[in-house]
């Protein structure tokens, strides 16, 4: 962009030099007031990549394979969760082949097992007690959601003073139990396409406050995996 600005107002410079009339002059105007709010709107999404001061860090909920961040970061133009103040700091997470496809075709398909991430296991980022279990809810075929169920099969575990909700999981895959304390090599659950999802994906993210046991209810926690803060397009 930097580049493009450089050659635009030597452009425009030798024209103003031979053009006077007004259309012309209001016309660069336009594109000035134009390039400016782009730049403006690409300095707030880079604000999105800076590590937060206070954070909590998790191991890797994913482990066996190459994972991708779809949403992350604390900005809305890089995180689509950072706007809805339970969810600021959550992560989308997909898997990935080794030609960097999420699926077996571009636009993703509808065959479930088709996805990369599909059916992978997930384990708990920490240790804890397992607050909330949900299972049962039937697996999506994409690009249908269950908004009445938004988190779909999921998992809420107690982490020291903060809560981790994981999200999205298989049907029938879930392997703990209410009450049930874990640590973090247990697996708890394998990734599926349930609830308010366009796509198979894991949804982490870490909350504290609001009312106990409850899903979506307190104040977003930055977290970190593995001492890295990770934003969109971050692979592990």
């Amino acid at each position: 962009m930097l580049c493009a600005c450089v050659l635009s107002y030597t452009r425009i410079k030798v024209s103003l030099e031979t053009e006077s009339n007004f259309a012309t002059r209001f016309n660069y105007f336009v594109n000035a007031v134009v390039g400016v709010i782009v730049l403006v709107m690409i300095l707030f999404a880079l604000g999105g990549y800076s590590r937060p001061e206070q954070t909590v860090d998790l191991k890797a909920p994913l482990r066996d394979g190459q994972f991708v961040v779809l949403h992350g970061g604390s900005r809305p133009f890089i995180n689509a969760h950072a706007k809805i103040t339970p969810q600021n700091h959550a992560l989308d997470i997909v898997g990935i082949n080794s030609v960097g496809m999420r699926a077996g075709s571009i636009k993703g398909g509808q065959r479930l097992e088709d996805y990369v991430i599909f059916g992978s296991p997930v384990y708990a980022p920490c240790a804890g007690t397992i607050l909330i279990a949900v299972d049962g809810l039937p697996d999506l075929v994409p690009p249908n959601t269950d908004r009445q169920n938004i988190a779909g099969n999921h998992v809420l575990l107690a982490c020291r003073d903060f809560e981790v909700l994981l999200a999205h999981f298989k049907q029938n895959s879930v392997l703990v139990s209410v009450g049930q304390r874990v640590s973090e090599h247990n697996i708890i659950a394998q990734v599926g396409n349930t609830g308010n999802t366009s796509e198979p994906h894991l949804h982490i993210h870490a909350e504290r406050g609001g009312q106990e046991k409850t899903i979506l209810n307190g104040e977003g926690v930055a977290i970190t995996i593995d001492g890295r803060f990770l934003v969109r397009g971050d692979r592990f």
